[in-house]
């Protein structure tokens, strides 16, 4: 069982680890384009279909849409993340509380370590180093279901031995997906969208192109 039927239904007394609810959103073609790792087209086709290890990002997306503006909710987008990471921060450090904004208000070195530590090359350096010292232990990770049929399933198609080595974190900037949809691939997406997300503000942040 999983979010709240989970939690209604263990044992008491018990506890459960939570994390506080940020949503971040990003143009889709970024976003689908974002999560490929191996032979565009048929990710593409995937993605598409709604097939991908965490399902159907629409899905996703439209279930997050209603609480863009709960008091208990942040919702962000990549796209301001770039451009002015400052400001993200500034406005999540005053829905964190009025601390949070004391705090960088007293001492400016606060606030420039959350833009460095948060920063792309900072995070690109260091999960790649937590992805090297994991590899060369070979610590188990922990398999989500979704995941482990994932990979049942891409080892019963026989990949070759050797495989590129994946990219957990790519380039961290915008407008990159332009260098690699096709124009038919660009058009479905396109009328995916909005058939999706008719009636809702993502299509005014995200037009159609």
């Amino acid at each position: 069982m999983l979010g709240m039927e989970g939690i209604n239904n263990m044992p008491r007394p018990g506890a459960f680890k939570t994390i506080c609810p940020i949503h971040t959103c990003r143009t889709l073609r970024r976003l689908s384009f974002g999560y490929w790792d191996g032979e565009f087209d048929d990710f593409f086709e995937l993605f598409m279909a709604g097939e991908l290890e965490y399902n159907d990002y629409f899905d996703h997306l439209l279930d997050w849409y209603p609480h863009r503006n709960d008091p208990n909710v942040f919702y962000t987008r990549f796209e301001d993340m770039k451009k002015d990471m400052k400001s993200v921060v500034l406005k999540f450090s005053k829905f964190l509380g009025q601390e949070y904004i004391d705090a960088i208000e007293k001492d400016n070195n606060v606030l420039n370590n959350i833009l460095q530590y948060s920063g792309f090359d900072y995070m690109k350096k260091k999960l790649s180093e937590v992805h090297d010292i994991v590899k060369r232990a070979q610590v188990p990770a922990i398999v989500f279901e979704g995941h482990k049929h994932c990979m049942e399933f891409a080892a019963s198609l026989n990949p070759p031995e050797k495989l590129p080595e994946m990219q957990f974190v790519r380039k961290g900037i915008v407008g990159d997906w332009q260098n690699h949809f096709t124009p038919d691939q660009s058009e479905r997406l396109n009328k995916k969208m909005l058939e999706k997300l008719k009636g809702t503000e993502v299509l005014q942040w995200y037009p159609v192109e």
